[in-house]
């Protein structure tokens, strides 16, 4: 069993010290990690916010054109329906 005078001559000769430079030069590298990984998830939370907004403006694009493209053909089936007619008469 080692005495309280072998316990701290171990703390003196540095086996449990850790000097402030050591803290200093840790805290300063977990800063820059978390630094960084707050840029990483900006960029991608960027990415996915465009690619988001792009898809729903082509989606909503996309849409339209297909109602569009339903109330054109609607509306021009008679009007081409009656063209024919009087087409075909007048031959």
């Amino acid at each position: 069993m080692k005495n309280i005078g072998e316990s701290l001559e171990l703390s003196e000769n540095g086996a449990d010290d850790y000097s402030l430079e050591d803290f200093d030069d840790n805290w300063d590298n977990k800063l820059s990690e978390i630094r960084q990984m707050d840029r990483d998830r900006e960029k991608r939370r960027e990415k996915f916010y465009t690619e988001g907004y792009r898809n729903g403006i082509f989606a909503g694009k996309d849409a339209g054109f297909e109602e569009g493209l339903n109330v054109g053909f609607k509306e021009s089936v008679l009007d081409g329906y009656k063209f024919g007619i009087v087409r075909g008469v007048c031959r």
